[in-house]
């Protein structure tokens, strides 16, 4: 049964009948279940957090890495070379921030 389908059997103090407590109940019971949702995806992603967090790193280096290797394909570059050598370099590129990073300058 859906609340929207309600109709409100009491009155309000000065006799006139208003859906107005309805709307409040509606309004509070829309705000709770948006909430549970929230901590209920919250907590989901803190359990999941060792396989989220690679899975959404792997996801955003796809979407930043595809449009090279598209353009490769473009100028006639096979896929699997396109894929390979886009993913040496940028792997290459992150060891080298990685490198610089950790080493001292002094």
């Amino acid at each position: 049964m859906q609340r929207s389908n309600l109709k409100l059997v009491g009155t309000k103090r000065n006799g006139s009948g208003s859906s107005e407590w309805l709307d409040a109940w509606v309004w509070a019971e829309r705000v709770s279940v948006v909430g549970l949702f929230t901590l209920a995806v919250g907590y989901t992603l803190f359990v999941v957090q060792d396989l989220f967090v690679p899975v959404v790193t792997a996801w955003v280096m796809g979407a930043i890495l595809r449009p090279i290797v598209e353009s490769a394909e473009r100028h006639g570059v096979p896929s699997v070379v396109a894929v390979i050598a886009t993913a040496t370099v940028a792997l290459l590129i992150l060891l080298a921030i990685i490198g610089l990073l950790s080493t001292p300058l002094a």
